[in-house]
């Protein structure tokens, strides 16, 4: 799969205004109706603009996923001993324009 650069996640607000432009890894649970905290329908509230975006670092989950992160990925490199880089731009498939992702490392 081939991909773009879109834009880096470090700009809050340019990446914010990007993720409403396609469907990333975390909001593909909503769309199979597998996730418990969101619905289809409250998603394409939020890509459409009708509904706020209530993503920040207030939201509990998101908040301790943030914060392990960096701990994931030392234990990651300890047990593999490979290295990782922190990454974090936005990528659009060019093959499949409305799939998006912001890998973290």
């Amino acid at each position: 799969m081939t991909y773009e650069v879109v834009c880096d996640s470090a700009d809050r607000e340019a990446w914010l205004k990007a993720r409403l432009s396609g469907v990333g890894a975390s909001e593909s649970p909503v769309l199979l109706g597998a996730s418990k905290f969101e619905s289809p329908v409250s998603l394409w509230g939020v890509k459409t603009g009708r509904l706020p975006e209530e993503f920040d670092a207030e939201n509990e989950r998101m908040l301790w996923g943030q914060r392990l992160e960096p701990l994931v990925a030392e234990e990651y490199e300890r047990r593999t001993r490979r290295r990782l880089d922190r990454w974090g731009k936005l990528l659009r498939s060019t093959e499949s324009p409305h799939m998006i992702a912001t890998p973290d490392y």
